[in-house]
């Protein structure tokens, strides 16, 4: 996990630039080339150079282009899918509605959430560009959630006072911040600030009106309990 993690991070650097720089290229493109027809949303404006320019450029090319799109987007998209239903299943189903089944029970329901979360991404591709622009609302839903959770994570690695009652009370006016920034016109980029600082401020703070854990329960758990430190 740790080498996955440091080698997407690593990957990401030239990765983002290229994607930028490609975007750029296509804006100088149509710079020098005047077309009247070129989409006044910038979101349209790669697909309209692919479908219009690109197979002149090299026969074929639009075709390859497509199947990596889609290849990219299956990759991502099945991923996503499958660890929300597994998620569920584990989690939810089966701890808490339906325990001590066989295990075909639950690989059949693990299958039927699958298709029902398909079909709920699907049609909300649908109506995604009625929206706004897809990397707007990525960069907003990441950053909704990204600060109240970095919390949870924070206060727990890093504290042994913080509690259950204390962090969920922080999350949650984390992420009361984050709407109320996002009510006033802030930008997303700094939703994830807006929802750690209260997160961690409040359930740190709010964690002294319960029991301290004991020390027993985060015995290995927090960064001052680790068995390296100990020793």
């Amino acid at each position: 996990s740790k080498r996955a993690i440091w080698f997407n991070s690593l990957c990401d650097i030239p990765l983002m630039s290229l994607l930028y720089l490609t975007g750029a290229g296509v804006l100088v493109y149509y710079g020098i080339h005047h077309n009247p027809d070129v989409p006044s949303n910038s979101g349209q404006v790669m697909p309209f150079f692919v479908a219009h320019r690109m197979n002149t450029i090299l026969p074929g090319l639009a075709g390859l282009f497509i199947a990596a799109l889609f290849a990219a987007t299956m990759s991502s998209v099945d991923s996503g899918i499958n660890s929300i239903s597994a998620a569920m299943i584990t989690d939810w189903y089966r701890r808490l509605f339906v325990p001590d089944r066989e295990e075909r029970h639950y690989l059949s329901a693990a299958r039927w959430t699958t298709l029902v979360l398909g079909i709920l991404a699907t049609t909300s591709a649908l109506f995604l560009g009625q929206i706004g622009e897809i990397w707007q609302i990525a960069v907003a839903l990441m950053g909704f959630w990204t600060g109240p959770l970095l919390g949870i994570f924070l206060l727990g690695f890093f504290t042994r006072r913080a509690n259950t009652v204390g962090v969920l009370v922080g999350a949650v006016v984390g992420l009361s911040c984050t709407c109320w920034f996002q009510q006033s016109g802030g930008n997303e980029f700094l939703y994830a600030f807006v929802g750690l600082v209260p997160t961690i401020i409040v359930g740190y703070t709010t964690s002294f009106l319960r029991p301290q854990p004991a020390a027993v329960q985060i015995e290995g758990l927090t960064y001052w309990t680790r068995s390296d430190r100990q020793k």
